[in-house]
């Protein structure tokens, strides 16, 4: 058994933590963070009002605003492939769209549509579709 003490120290430190050190996370603001769309109302309005882009890996809707942050959401159909594909195919379009952030000039709202050749895309085709979809 643990004692208080360490028990407190064990969840902060060691195999598997994501601060092995011990040392507090720095509290820093959220608003310059990339932001993901996750309601429907997001969606939906870039849906309705955004235009559509193609390229080899997806097709998108963007919807540019006057001010805000960027957002992005990757919606791929089920059909497409199964869930640890969709996925991956998620995780390879946010982490292209967190690098490109910074040279976004205007803000906007982004929902990704992946094709079947997104199964296989790697991330370069990944980051340069986001960095086309946003210019």
């Amino acid at each position: 058994m643990f004692t208080a003490s360490e028990k407190g120290t064990r969840a902060t430190s060691g195999k598997g933590s994501s601060n092995p050190e011990g040392e507090k996370a720095a509290t820093g603001s959220r608003s310059n963070r990339p932001s993901t769309l996750k309601t429907e109302a997001g969606f939906s309005a870039v849906l309705r009002k955004g235009f559509r882009i193609s390229g080899g890996i997806a097709s998108a809707r963007i919807l540019y605003k006057r001010d805000g942050v960027s957002r992005i959401g990757v919606a791929p159909k089920k059909t497409l492939c199964n869930a640890v594909k969709r996925n991956r195919i998620r995780r390879l379009f946010k982490e292209a769209f967190r690098e490109e952030y910074y040279s976004i000039k205007k803000p906007a709202d982004v929902v990704i549509f992946p094709t079947a050749t997104a199964i296989a895309a790697n991330y370069g085709q990944a980051r340069e579709f986001i960095r086309r979809a946003f210019s």
